[in-house]
């Protein structure tokens, strides 16, 4: 069961008010079938792997950001959600040392930072060709506080174009069954039973 491999822990349930995991084990990452880059390259974007492609996939058929982290790389196996400390820093997906203020969300593990929640991952927990257990991240984020962490580092993604103009807290899990799926079947994994969803806040209609 993922409840057994992985703890998840929110700081501050108003900036994060549900986070839900799963995990897929044993994935081959490759280059994606035709089927699906000719999908992404149809809309304009560039095929990574077959990971963040069904990733991509996903956000766009749903509109629910997620991510994929190397479960491998998280230290501890612990998840936590929190606010970052003033001037903490984390290198981010494009290779750039990002530094942060007390309004940006973060992903962290036992030790560090990992992802700038709602924006961008960081590099030292990046699925490459040799990650073989994918963590995926649906969550909900605050709206107002991605788009101040956004405008603070001057950095748009399609993730946080998303967040920004809120998403359906309530079709979360369907997106995250869809893409543990997509996953599991173009990476010849596995998906660990049950779903880790942490909801210790509660959203008003």
């Amino acid at each position: 069961k993922i409840s057994s491999k992985i703890k998840i822990s929110i700081d501050n349930p108003l900036a994060c008010p549900r986070y839900m995991a799963r995990l897929v084990k044993n994935v081959t990452v490759e280059d994606s079938p035709e089927w699906l880059r000719s999908k992404l390259d149809s809309i304009g974007q560039k095929s990574i792997n077959n990971v963040v492609d069904a990733s991509n996939y996903i956000l766009h058929d749903y509109g629910q950001p997620m991510h994929a982290f190397d479960y491998d790389k998280i230290i501890g196996k612990e998840i936590n959600v929190r606010l970052a400390r003033n001037k903490e820093t984390i290198t981010t997906l494009d290779n750039i040392k990002r530094r942060l203020g007390k309004g940006h969300l973060l992903i962290c593990d036992k030790q560090k930072p990992i992802a700038i929640a709602g924006i961008m991952g960081g590099n030292n927990s990046e699925v490459d060709r040799n990650s073989h257990n994918i963590l995926i991240e649906c969550a909900y984020f605050d709206p107002i506080v991605i788009r101040k962490g956004s405008k603070k580092l001057d950095l748009s993604t399609e993730a946080s174009k998303r967040y920004e103009r809120d998403i359906d807290i309530k079709n979360m899990g369907t997106a995250l069954d869809h893409l543990a799926f997509l996953i599991a079947d173009l990476g010849n994994g596995r998906v660990v039973s049950e779903v880790i969803d942490h909801f210790p806040g509660k959203k008003k209609e």
